[in-house]
């Protein structure tokens, strides 16, 4: 099955090379840049129970979703297309999972059962606590905030917000060309 974020990703390339036309009606609903300091001291802990504090220090995507809301195996699959693609262009994609009103526990055993049947990301933590709904602007799940190497919140996207996802990579591609 192809994907909703893979087709559109297609018909922004047709529009950049071809004079083939789409008008996406692209507005700013279920995403908006930010251009504010990322906070300090967000604590989270691995899947282990290891506490972390998450730090910036270049170019980075925070995803932040819980197993009933972003964890749908389409926005799941293309968020870990979208993690393939950049990493090895230098960007730092951070997978946090919150679940609301469950135990730091529940929370494991719920995760770890997700994974039982959906692949890994490359870093990621729990937020039993919700510091990183308290301190970052997630407006619910999942959310994707684009982190500029200097630490700048760059970008905030619903990841149900097609537009959202489609101005996220653009945003991407923006950030790490800025980067070189």
């Amino acid at each position: 099955m192809i994907s909703g974020i893979f087709l559109l990703t297609q018909i922004i390339v047709l529009q950049t090379q071809t004079d083939f036309k789409m008008d996406l009606k692209l507005d700013s609903q279920g995403h908006s840049y930010l251009e504010s300091a990322m906070p300090n001291g967000i604590k989270l802990k691995t899947l282990d129970g290891t506490p972390y504090t998450l730090a910036v220090s270049g170019p980075t995507l925070i995803q932040v979703w819980s197993v009933c809301c972003g964890g749908e195996s389409v926005l799941w699959a293309d968020q870990r297309l979208v993690e393939e693609k950049y990493a090895e262009k230098g960007l730092r994609v951070v997978s946090i999972n919150f679940e609301n009103g469950k135990s730091p526990k529940q929370q494991i055993n719920e995760v770890n059962t997700y994974f039982e049947t959906m692949p890994r990301p490359g870093e990621l933590y729990l937020d039993a606590l919700g510091y990183v709904v308290d301190d970052l602007p997630v407006k619910g799940f999942p959310t994707y905030i684009l982190v500029k190497a200097d630490g700048t919140l760059h970008f905030r996207t619903s990841g149900k917000s097609v537009e959202g996802v489609i101005l996220l990579e653009q945003e991407i591609e923006n950030i790490l060309a800025d980067h070189d």
